[in-house]
């Protein structure tokens, strides 16, 4: 108790030093973490966005061959080319987005079948013995369908980032 009493000035300077270092080293690590989360957040608005245009545009693409096929019946090297593009791009930015969602997510692993699908729904339009009709009704159901697993995936996002 005398010790206390005798240099209790320099213990309150040393407490005072030892609770600002404490405050600096956590305000240090607040920041750091906000900034990393924020860099995440954008990131992934990023690769959302990209997601869906890149969906959007393949789905484009869809439409124009299969419009051309109904109408030509035969391929164009420009289309198939940049039908093909529009797929890598999609898969490329599927792939990205997968970083982000947790595996367990069926909305996600919902559209990953769907989009198969749609793949398989254009190669069987690429036969001629098919009924082109059928294939083309069948492919706006798929489309629809993307759309809305689409939208639940982005309220999935929305939730996460505590964006009603």
């Amino acid at each position: 108790m005398d010790f206390i009493l005798k240099y209790w000035a320099q213990i309150t300077v040393l407490v005072g030093v030892i609770g600002y270092i404490l405050k600096g080293y956590w305000d240090f690590k607040i920041k750091k973490l906000e900034i990393k989360s924020t860099l995440v957040f954008k990131e992934r608005l990023k690769i959302i966005s990209k997601f869906y245009s890149c969906y959007m545009s393949w789905q484009s693409h869809v439409k124009i061959l299969i419009e051309h096929k109904l109408s030509i019946e035969k391929d164009s090297p420009e289309l198939l080319k940049a039908h093909l593009q529009a797929w890598k791009d999609f898969i490329d930015t599927f792939h990205k987005i997968t970083l982000f969602i947790p595996s367990e997510n069926k909305d996600f692993s919902e559209l990953k079948v769907i989009g198969v699908e749609l793949q398989k729904a254009y190669f069987k339009f690429s036969e001629n013995d098919v009924n082109k009709e059928s294939i083309k009704v069948e492919v706006e159901t798929l489309n629809k369908k993307a759309i809305i697993q689409i939208a639940k995936i982005i309220s999935y996002f929305n939730k996460e980032f505590g964006i009603n």
